[in-house]
């Protein structure tokens, strides 16, 4: 399963004592997840998309459950995986559902696509078939050419493209991707850069920063897109581009040396917190892959120590305040953990052993799901921190035990293709085996 070596767990002794027990009442309390507490502005139909799609319900549970499976830590893991695929696949036969990977059918599909063929080696039947057509024909006919972010653009369903190749109907997925990328790019004496148009929060437009919604996310594709390959020229030569401009966004060390949430013309770029969706920890998982397919050691060496530089913070100046994937300390850990092997920094170890043990520390029984609860966002202020319950991947419990899971068994975290934060292992290097390395996994 893992193609970059064998995978080890991170933790041991009482913290991965620890973290097993917490794995246990993660599956417990997911067994008959609630629903998702409701934010006052979504709508009922939004709210139910919510609870099917990969990144916030039961198509993400799924995943939870099958490598609980894998790691043999729960009875009839296995079963229950499989019946919470079947619930999202009916919910999105009953609901309307956007393309996004995070809330959307693409979401579904990966799912789909990730346990019968990554986990069960199931020969493909062609269950996947329509929502494939669906897919060509949007990204045929790409409705906002704006729209290029991971968790509900074009990268997002290069995600599940990349889940499905070597097949014709993912490679055209992809070259159409990338089409759809060249003819958005803005081109400047920096390099290459896509615009995150205006918003109430920034009415004249931005480029993002972040690998949930801005440019390190299409570097991060790029660099596979390049590895599998399809149109690799393209793909690379987008990528080299992309790669230029996101260094030139670097701050001074006088301004603390990392990667802003954005650039907004006017304004003066500032530090972000320490995460995945934005901050130097998702900025590295991008560069890292980028450096070894650009054969450009002096980046890979670079984005290493961002990450050390960012890790070194204290806990109380990450922004960190709870523990999801997205933006919490489970996510932060998992990161580091993926850096640690793909590079054998120690330093990157210890950094991920500590936000372990501070996601351990986060868990407050009672409270949300199996005692994790989200707390930072402007959304989640509308309810008491504590009280907010989310099961899914991206910012609740299910994905905090998948974490967890990577980091006390030896089953290879494949799940954490969803946020291109797969990496090649130390042993490979640019000019060396590092398209094999890349590229998922083929059965």
């Amino acid at each position: 399963m893992n193609p970059g070596g064998e995978w080890q767990p991170l933790l041991d002794g009482s913290l991965r004592g620890q973290a097993l027990e917490t794995i246990g009442d993660i599956a417990e309390a997911l067994r008959h997840p609630v629903e998702p507490t409701p934010f006052e502005d979504l709508a009922a139909e939004t709210t139910q998309t919510t609870t099917f799609g990969l990144m916030t319900g039961r198509a993400g549970i799924a995943v939870f459950f099958a490598y609980l499976a894998e790691a043999g830590l729960h009875q009839d893991a296995e079963e229950l995986a499989w019946d919470f695929l079947e619930e999202s696949e009916a919910g999105l036969a009953e609901q309307g559902m956007g393309a996004s990977l995070c809330e959307g059918f693409t979401g579904i599909a990966w799912a789909h696509a990730h346990l019968h063929q990554a986990l069960s080696h199931a020969r493909d039947r062609g269950e996947l078939k329509d929502l494939d057509e669906a897919l060509l024909a949007l990204l045929r006919d790409w409705p906002n050419p704006d729209q290029y972010e991971l968790l509900y653009g074009l990268v997002g369903i290069g995600v599940y493209a990349l889940e499905r190749l070597p097949r014709p109907r993912a490679r055209t997925m992809v070259r159409l991707i990338l089409e759809r990328l060249k003819e958005s790019a803005q081109h400047s004496s920096d390099g290459i850069a896509w615009k995150t148009p205006q918003s109430s929060s920034s009415p004249i437009g931005e480029f993002n920063l972040g690998m949930a919604h801005g440019i390190p996310g299409v570097v991060a594709f790029l660099a596979r897109a390049a590895a599998a390959p399809v149109q690799r020229q393209k793909a690379l030569s987008l990528l080299g581009g992309a790669v230029n401009w996101l260094r030139s966004q670097r701050l001074t060390p006088e301004k603390g040396g990392g990667f802003p949430a954005s650039i907004t013309p006017g304004e003066l770029p500032i530090p972000t917190r320490l995460a995945w969706c934005y901050g130097d920890p998702g900025v590295t998982t991008a560069l890292l892959p980028a450096a070894r397919m650009l054969e450009l050691p002096e980046l890979e060496k670079e984005a290493i120590q961002v990450a050390i530089s960012a890790g070194e913070r204290r806990t109380e100046e990450s922004g960190v305040v709870d523990a999801g994937l997205c933006h919490g300390a489970a996510g932060v850990g998992h990161l580091y953990h993926r850096l640690y092997r793909a590079t054998g920094d120690v330093r990157l170890r210890a950094i991920a052993r500590r936000w372990f043990a501070h996601t351990l520390e986060l868990r407050r029984p009672g409270t949300g799901v199996a005692g994790f609860a989200p707390a930072d966002s402007p959304e989640n202020q509308k309810v008491n921190a504590g009280e907010r319950i989310d099961a899914g991947v991206l910012s609740g419990t299910a994905g905090i035990g998948l974490a967890l899971l990577a980091a006390t068994t030896p089953v290879p975290p494949l799940w954490d293709r969803l946020l291109l934060a797969d990496l090649p292992s130390m042993a490979v290097r640019a000019g060396r085996n590092h398209l094999a390395a890349l590229a998922p996994e083929r059965r």
